[in-house]
């Protein structure tokens, strides 16, 4: 069975500035016919953000356009991979010191998503009428509110929301090294959808709000991203705005949870041949 036939995937995909702004640092890329999906948040400034972006995106793709290994191994190694390809650029380069990014990784293979994630981005799984944050913010904030201590808007209006506690290109890394890679396995049932965001969005709307706008556009990914992406921005567009939406449409029956602005570039394929990347430059 091809990768095409194998996943049913509905994608679509897009970044934004933002209304502050005025370079976006991050990047994203989707191939739903490998099953691939990515959000990535640079860090860095004067521009270091947005290379550190561009390399984690080359060099995870790199790795995971091989299909050698479990998925797991591969996406362990495309994100130390990047990670090592970063801290070198950033230590023979001055003045990209301190370079860094935050990203989540999904794989999509066999009804199983296996994720890779490190940092602040964030990946949603919506079934049932219902979204779940299904990655742990690394960050202090993010911690507390994983606790319960903070509420989701207390946390969305944090004064440190924007520390993180992990990043890739921060230090020499090996895959298994502990503190680094967050890796994980959930299924992806028929029906069942997948969003993946920077903290452009996730720190402007509640999931409350993103799953009432999935649930009004239902069906339609290329109108979830851009509506999403609206209101982030009708929030304040503070920050870089970057989603993923892609849903499992196997069943045929639609997406689940139907059942219970300037936008750069937006793409909703039922499945791609070649694969769509958004970045810094184009």
């Amino acid at each position: 069975m091809s990768p095409i036939e194998e996943n049913h995937l509905v994608c679509a995909g897009a970044t934004d500035t933002g209304r502050l702004r005025t370079n976006n640092e991050d990047s994203f890329y989707l191939d739903s016919a490998r099953g691939i999906l990515m959000v990535i948040d640079g860090m860095g400034g004067r521009a270091a953000g947005e290379i550190a972006a561009e390399i984690a995106l080359r060099a995870v793709r790199r790795r995971l356009e091989r299909r050698t290994g479990s998925v797991k191994e591969r996406i362990r190694e495309a994100i130390t991979l990047a990670n090592n390809e970063i801290y070198r650029e950033a230590v023979s380069r001055p003045e990209r010191a301190g370079m860094a990014c935050v990203l989540t990784v999904a794989v999509i293979e066999g009804g199983v998503v296996t994720v890779g994630h490190v940092g602040d981005t964030r990946l949603y799984q919506l079934r049932d009428g219902r979204i779940e944050k299904i990655t742990r913010d690394h960050s202090p904030v993010g911690i507390l509110e994983d606790r319960g201590e903070l509420t989701e808007i207390e946390a969305m209006r944090h004064p440190g929301r924007n520390e993180v506690s992990r990043g890739v290109g921060v230090a020499e890394r090996a895959p298994d090294d502990d503190d680094f890679i967050e890796i994980f396995e959930r299924s992806l049932t028929p029906g069942a959808a997948l969003l993946l965001c920077s903290d452009g969005l996730s720190d402007s709307i509640t999931s409350a709000q993103m799953l009432s706008i999935i649930e009004q556009y239902a069906g339609r990914p290329e109108e979830i991203v851009e509506r999403l992406i609206a209101a982030a921005n009708a929030a304040g567009g503070k920050d870089n705005i970057t989603t993923i939406y892609a849903a499992n449409r196997r069943s045929g029956s639609g997406d689940s949870a139907r059942r219970g602005s300037r936008i750069r570039k937006i793409v909703w394929p039922l499945v791609t041949a070649a694969p769509i990347v958004a970045h810094k430059g184009t």
